[in-house]
């Protein structure tokens, strides 16, 4: 039996609660702390054993996770551990066909960068797994999946 954790990159706040919290009161994110926190569940997963650490992945969440770029996090983990073998669930690069456009769902002030810079280059990207899967030594799976246009470009 393999063990292995999903990460979603929890964000973290003062006075340690979270929006959806009741107790939450308001409070600044605490973004260099979080990451440490992060690398460090990352590190006791590496020395307890396990087999692997799952990435999930979004924009736009900073209430709950901080982790829009998977890929680059699975390096940076690839870099600091030896042997967990380490996956993107899910990677959803938002690509577009020809002539279509995001804005229909997108918010007024955001469809510029919906309709023109948020594409992910399909080149680009099996660059960027080839030079995780690279670091880490062949330990990286890499999985894709759809996106949800309904949620990730209106938070």
């Amino acid at each position: 039996m393999d063990f292995g954790l999903f990460d979603t990159w929890n964000a973290l706040y003062a006075g340690g609660t979270v929006p959806w919290d009741s107790a939450y009161s308001g409070g600044e994110l605490l973004e260099s702390e979080a990451y440490t926190k992060n690398f460090e569940q990352v590190d006791a997963v590496e020395e307890m054993g396990w087999d692997y650490i799952w990435l999930g992945g979004g924009h736009f969440s900073r209430q709950a996770s901080m982790d829009p770029q998977v890929l680059m996090l699975a390096a940076v983990i690839a870099a600091r551990t030896k042997r967990i073998k380490i996956g993107s669930s899910i990677h959803r690069p938002l690509m577009k066909l020809a002539k279509e456009e995001l804005s229909e769902r997108a918010l007024p002030h955001e469809r510029y960068a919906f309709d023109n810079l948020m594409l992910d280059d399909p080149f680009q990207t099996a660059e960027q797994v080839s030079i995780v899967d690279q670091v880490s030594q062949g330990r990286f799976i890499y999985g894709a999946g759809a996106r949800s246009r309904g949620s990730d470009e209106r938070r």
